[in-house]
């Protein structure tokens, strides 16, 4: 008889052990699965987070050369209004120029008709 009560007693608390520990392993898969769970979320917003980073990326690129562009044509813009701003000066010099060899133009011929009427009337006296 006490070996009897002492298997039941042996057989109780190997099941006892075993519940407890099938209780152990349910709240280990159970943990298992969140950190899996988590793991697989954490996965998913990286490579969200990568494709993400990589059109910026390709955006950026697209910018820079854009801006490269934008660049070079804004320098040929500053050129041609340097050269523009340079033709307008000397056209304003060459104006000038104009006007004095007019004005000078104008007094020669004055000066011309006044010594041509006096050589007309030397010539009508002589």
């Amino acid at each position: 008889k006490d070996t009897l009560k002492n298997m039941k007693r042996t057989v109780r608390e190997l099941q006892t052990k075993m519940s407890s520990i099938e209780r152990k392993k349910d709240v280990h898969e159970k943990t298992a699965q969140k950190y899996t769970k988590r793991c697989n979320d954490w996965a998913e917003k990286h490579k969200k987070l990568n494709r993400e980073l990589n059109s910026n990326k390709s955006e950026l690129m697209s910018t820079t050369q854009l801006n490269k562009r934008l660049k070079k044509q804004n320098d040929k813009l500053q050129r041609d209004i340097k050269k523009t701003q340079n033709e307008v000066i000397n056209g304003k010099d060459l104006n000038r120029k104009v006007n004095m060899t007019t004005k000078r133009l104008e007094s020669l011929q004055k000066k011309h008709g006044k010594l041509n009427g006096e050589y007309t009337s030397l010539k009508q006296e002589k």
